[in-house]
């Protein structure tokens, strides 16, 4: 949720007013949509100046992708592919230059725009819970699961300039 919503607020403080925002289906309904509940979070806040158009994909469809940009006049797009930010980012924006690209789980050493989850952060942290449970004598299933959150942070890159138009 979190993420997402950093994500949207960044693009807007770059000038950014047509956000896609592009997941696979199947792994949103896992996730119960939490990513989708970033945009619901930030309407509540005021967010009237900026359009935001959500796609739940079946299947990664590049010709599909770029129809939607298009149809939609994005002139940035959200979203967890990295193939799918890829061919994002060579398509024309309709207020000049190319669409801008904000990742939602950077990968290591890429130079783009998006959301650092600090992977090793909440690696570690799930080692420091397991341990914890360990030591104090839990075993099997918990009757109330624990959450660990290691929030995640915008990261400067390339694919989100700032608008100056």
């Amino acid at each position: 949720i979190h993420s997402c919503a950093t994500a949207l607020k960044a693009l807007r403080d770059r000038g950014y007013r047509r956000i896609g925002i592009a997941l696979f289906r199947l792994g949103e309904q896992r996730r119960s949509y939490d990513y989708l509940l970033g945009l619901d979070q930030v309407h509540r806040v005021g967010f009237e100046d900026v359009t935001v158009v959500p796609w739940l994909f079946e299947q990664l469809d590049l010709a599909a992708t770029e129809a939607w940009v298009r149809d939609n006049a994005l002139d940035a797009v959200i979203a967890l592919s990295g193939q799918l930010g890829r061919h994002v980012i060579t398509l024309p924006s309709p207020r000049g230059g190319r669409v801008a690209f904000a990742g939602l789980s950077l990968e290591k050493d890429v130079p783009w725009s998006g959301i650092n989850q600090h992977l090793d952060e909440i690696g570690a942290a799930s080692v420091y819970l397991l341990r914890d449970l360990l030591l104090s004598g839990h075993r099997g299933t918990l009757p109330r699961p624990r959450i660990v959150l290691v929030e995640g942070e915008w990261v400067d890159g390339t694919t989100a300039p700032m608008r100056t138009d």
